[in-house]
């Protein structure tokens, strides 16, 4: 299991502790080596559609084998606190 969390173009607004490409690399690495690979996105982080279609064929370029959704769930205190709610 390895999170992509958002698409490549919007991920720098979600996170700076390393590159989108890490990510890729790592889940290309899971693969390489025989692993089933689940890949997730988290919608409701301020992003887009074009950016969720981004991250769907940016998973389905690298072919995991599970995609689950998770919608973001903000938390009080997190910087994405005051996000609004979105429905599934």
């Amino acid at each position: 299991h390895h999170n992509l969390e958002t698409s490549e173009s919007f991920f720098p607004n979600i996170c700076t502790t390393h590159s989108y490409k890490e990510d890729i690399d790592t889940v290309k690495i899971a693969k390489q080596i025989g692993l089933k690979v689940c890949s997730v996105g988290i919608i409701g982080l301020g992003e887009t559609w074009k950016h969720r279609i981004e991250l769907a064929l940016t998973l389905k370029g690298l072919n995991v084998d599970s995609i689950p959704i998770n919608f973001l769930n903000p938390i009080p205190g997190t910087r994405l606190q005051n996000m609004p709610l979105i429905s599934p």
